[in-house]
């Protein structure tokens, strides 16, 4: 299942004086009292900003490969949910197009079916020496995770089998999610033409086709990674397992009350 161009732009660059902190994604979330009114918020991993100065964001421009947005101040951060290591602040910028991800698709935890043991999934992060969004993939190596050393916090957590390189914490995962459907194909449209009637057991029009629908889900945010550190000459590409905030805790965040009464 292909990722669309305009999640692949809903990565952002995370800076400090200029210097390099991680990456963060872009989410908006309705409004709590105006139909069809929604706010943007940078999600990231805490740790990606805590105690650094002149924070900025960077996000991509969708229109030129290659190219960033000039970077943004934003200071406004706060972390929701103590022990869980997510961070959040308000994204308004204007006179640009900053693609983001709806907060209805971020799934919960509760919701399993898709979401096992060996299930690919997909992040999304920028790739420094060529300063532009890169999706990279892994599998799923363990799921709801508690007492996962990671840093001071202690949120449950999932296991991916991946690579990383530095500067890919905060970035949004994603899991494919597929479902059996039939869909009616209109004669005219079948690859071999019309058939005679004879060639259908049971009826005269052709039956409902088979086939798989997908959908791709964010399902949580890398927030670290376990990696073979003898890497020879200053090389930073990085493999083992990541660490994974889930979805769950990413929602619960944005859905705090004082972040629902912030969109009153």
């Amino acid at each position: 299942m292909p990722i669309d161009r305009g999640m692949m732009h809903s990565a952002v660059r995370i800076t400090s004086a200029g210097d390099l902190l991680g990456t963060g994604f872009l989410v908006t979330v309705p409004s709590e009292t105006l139909d069809g009114t929604r706010w943007g918020y940078v999600v990231t991993a805490h740790h990606v900003i805590h105690a650094h100065i002149e924070r900025e964001v960077q996000a991509p421009n969708p229109f030129v490969d290659g190219e960033l947005y000039d970077p943004v101040p934003v200071e406004d951060w706060r972390q929701p949910l103590e022990n869980v290591d997510v961070a959040i602040a308000p994204w308004t910028p204007r006179g640009t197009h900053h693609p983001a991800f709806p907060v209805e698709l971020m799934i919960p935890t509760e919701v399993v079916a898709g979401m096992h043991l060996g299930s690919r999934i997909y992040y999304i992060g920028l790739f420094e020496p060529l300063m532009r969004p890169v999706v990279r993939s892994g599998t799923v190596a363990a799921l709801d995770q508690d007492g996962v050393p990671h840093r001071r916090y202690r949120q449950p957590a999932h296991l991916v089998d991946c690579r990383s390189y530095r500067g890919f914490s905060g970035s949004p995962c994603l899991v494919e999610f597929s479902f059996a459907k039939l869909e009616q194909i209109p004669e005219d449209r079948l690859p071999w033409g019309s058939l005679p009637p004879e060639m259908w057991a049971g009826g005269e029009s052709v039956p409902p086709l088979g086939g798989i629908a997908q959908f791709v889900l964010v399902c949580g945010m890398f927030v670290g990674h376990y990696s073979d550190e003898e890497a020879a000459g200053g090389v930073v590409s990085r493999y083992g397992v990541g660490v994974m905030v889930r979805s769950h805790e990413i929602k619960a965040c944005l859905m705090t009350d004082e972040m629902r009464e912030e969109r009153l």
